[in-house]
């Protein structure tokens, strides 16, 4: 589990969670904080220099201890220009964060089909005050979806944009494009206002991968 999936678990309990809620959540980050502490052993192996930087900033809490799903990693992408760390570590992160941004608008292009699908259920089949408002219920759900799913591509993308200084990437950014609001149609795009010779797909529904462009070659002469 994720520490975000985990905040997102412990918003959940309420007030006057149940014991076996409680239970659930108390495994979950009991796993998660193993997990961790196992990436913190390796980090000392691969990045001796982030010891120092997390005692500093560990004394700048005042010893409060942090919960687990608040815990910073230390990732290349957030201690470039704090600490020391190798290029290989960065494009390792790299990498990962490029693939991670595709799976992302993958996520991203499934709910936008679903909340299309959606909208045409709803205005052919929902009759009735309580099927409406079972309809509006699940809409707002797929609605936070969409908006956590691109926060998540956002905070991916500001990472990509550190780690490719240093790495001399810039291919990368002409097909992850900055994600705006109103990028967040549908094929259809039903959502927008335009009238229907205006209308436009957005870039979201046209990228490519970023392994299949042909101009994706890096600085070292490999290709990612």
């Amino acid at each position: 589990m994720s520490r975000r999936r985990l905040s997102f678990e412990i918003g959940k309990l309420g007030s006057n969670p149940s014991e076996l809620a409680q239970a659930k959540v108390i495994e979950r980050s009991n796993a998660l904080r193993r997990r961790i502490e196992a990436w913190f052993d390796i980090q000392k192996l691969y990045m001796p220099s982030v010891a120092a930087l997390r005692a500093r900033y560990d004394r700048k809490g005042g010893g409060t201890p942090c919960a687990v799903q608040n815990m910073d990693l230390f990732l290349p992408s957030q201690i470039y220009g704090l600490a020391t760390c190798e290029v290989r570590l960065l494009r390792h992160e790299f990498d990962l964060r490029i693939s991670h941004a595709e799976n992302t608008l993958n996520d991203l292009r499934g709910l936008l089909l679903m909340r299309s699908q959606m909208w045409k259920s709803k205005d052919r089949f929902s009759r009735g005050q309580r099927m409406n408002l079972r309809s509006q219920t699940l809409l707002e759900n797929v609605r936070t979806r969409i908006m956590e799913t691109a926060k998540k591509y956002r905070r991916i993308r500001t990472a990509l944009a550190v780690l490719s200084g240093p790495l001399l990437e810039l291919d990368w950014s002409r097909r992850l494009r900055e994600l705006q609001d109103s990028d967040l149609e549908g094929l259809t795009s039903l959502e927008s206002d335009e009238s229907e010779g205006q209308k436009k797909l957005k870039w979201i529904w046209t990228v490519q991968g970023y392994e299949d462009s042909g101009d994706s070659q890096s600085n070292d002469g490999r290709l990612y």
